[in-house]
Formats: C-alpha cells, sequence, structure tokens
C-alpha cells in the first residue's frame, strides 16, 4: 500500500468520524429537553458515536472525533478562548483514545476487534462514559471556562456521565439490533439497489 492509498485512508476515516459526530448532535440539538446546560445534555447521542469510531478507527476515529468537539465547542460558545477548547477536546479524545486501548488490552482483543462480546462493549461504553465525564468536567474546572450547570466539578461530571451513558446505551442497543437482525440489513442493502 502507498503513503498516499494510506493518507487517503486515514483521512477519510477521520472525515467519517468527524461527520458521524455531527449526525448524531443533530438528534441531541434538535431536542432541546435533553440540554442540562449550556454544554452539557441528559441524553448526548455522539459518546456512543465516539466510542465506535475510536474502536473502528483507532487513532483516526479519536482525531475525526476531537476536531467534532472542537468544532462543537467553538460554535456553541465561541466567546471563549479557542485555545481553551482545543485544549478540551484533545483532553477528551486522548483519555478515551487510551481508555479505549487499555481495555482492548486487558480483554485481549486483537486490532481486528475479533472476539468482542456485547457484555465487552457495554463495560468499555460505561467506562468511556464514566472518563469521558469526569476528563471533560475537570478539564472544564481547571480552563475556568464558567459554569456548567451543576455548581461543582462532581454535580457536572455526574450529569456528563449520565448524559454519555444514555447516549451509549441507546447507540449500543440500536447497534447491536441492527447487527443482530441480518434480514434488516439485507433489506436496507436492497432498497439501496
Amino acid at each position: 500500500m502507498t503513503i498516499s492509498k494510506i493518507l487517503q485512508n486515514n483521512l477519510s476515516e477521520i472525515g467519517i468520524s468527524f461527520l458521524l459526530y455531527w449526525v448524531f448532535f443533530g438528534f441531541t440539538f434538535l431536542i432541546p429537553g435533553l440540554q442540562s446546560s449550556p454544554i452539557t445534555y441528559f441524553v448526548f447521542m455522539p459518546a456512543g458515536m465516539k466510542l465506535f469510531a475510536i474502536l473502528i478507527f483507532n487513532w483516526c476515529g479519536a482525531l475525526g472525533s476531537g476536531i467534532a468537539i472542537f468544532s462543537r465547542l467553538m460554535l456553541m460558545n465561541s466567546v471563549q478562548f479557542w485555545s481553551d477548547w482545543l485544549l478540551l477536546a484533545i483532553a477528551v479524545s486522548l483519555a478515551l483514545y487510551l481508555l479505549v486501548e487499555l481495555m482492548l488490552w486487558c480483554f485481549r482483543i486483537d486490532p481486528s476487534l475479533d472476539g468482542l462480546s456485547y457484555y465487552q462493549i457495554v463495560i468499555l461504553a460505561t467506562l468511556a462514559s464514566i472518563c469521558n465525564g469526569f476528563v471533560y468536567a475537570y478539564t472544564y474546572s481547571q480552563l475556568d471556562i464558567g459554569y456548567l450547570g451543576g455548581g461543582n466539578i462532581i454535580h457536572a461530571g455526574y450529569l456528563t456521565i449520565m448524559g454519555n451513558l444514555a447516549g451509549n446505551a441507546i447507540f449500543v442497543c440500536a447497534a447491536v439490533f441492527i447487527l443482530r437482525n441480518k434480514e434488516l440489513i439485507k433489506v436496507i442493502l436492497r432498497l439501496k439497489k
């Protein structure tokens, strides 16, 4: 495989991760009742997408998700210094990437994800929600960005964890339903023709 082909594959994986983040954020954004504060949500749909992007695309998924996080934060609050949002996006993306890599190593799952079970995905989703919630809330508070919605880091972290758990649960259940329902996949493929 040539360097240009590898670069093209990596850029497409980054782009897919970026676009999918925005697609799932669109679902979240369209329902105003899901928002718990200006930048946190009771159900955060992109949480599941971030996890699966990192599982499937590895570091390219983390990078694409990180760019999407940065762009979302910039759009939601452009008054804040862009460097603060960049640091927050890097911290969250790097923490999730390292967590996924560590857990795959602990589960003894190879990069092709052969042998990854439903229960391991649920464990990964739960740990990713907890990790993302506290890294997000801690970084947000340390950068002195502003009010997260709960008055303190524990409450803000809890809100973020709950939103991510709900988003991960919806995403994982939908993915498992689709993957287990081979007939549904066949119908979708026939409709595309």
